[in-house]
């Protein structure tokens, strides 16, 4: 009886993790575009919607052989895309997303 509870669980497991598949999504404009427009306009999006983040950890003190001993914090400084901005930017400039590939295709002429 443990064995078939097993491989139902295995089963079960499979089906979630093909079910959590990322989709695919692409960047179109309705009105149509050429890939260099867009590529120009998401990387102007992206160097917009760049945010710089700062965060501290305070120093540990902690018991160490009966001794306290302080540990000192640490600084982490580094750049974050603001993905919230980055869409909205994308979507003033008449790009949404789609999953459709085919959709994408058709909007785009190769210049």
């Amino acid at each position: 009886m443990m064995q078939y509870s097993n491989i139902s669980t295995l089963i079960l497991l499979s089906f979630l993790l093909i079910s959590c598949e990322a989709t695919t999504r692409y960047w179109y404009k309705p009105q149509g575009s050429n890939i260099n427009e867009m590529l120009q306009v998401k990387s102007q999006c992206l160097l917009n919607s760049q945010q710089r983040v700062e965060t501290t950890e305070n120093d540990r003190v902690m018991l160490v052989n009966g001794n306290l001993v302080t540990f000192p914090g640490s600084k982490k400084n580094e750049i974050i895309t603001n993905n919230s901005i980055f869409d909205a930017c994308m979507n003033a400039n008449g790009y949404f997303l789609t999953e459709n590939l085919e959709l994408v295709n058709k909007s785009y002429s190769i210049k």
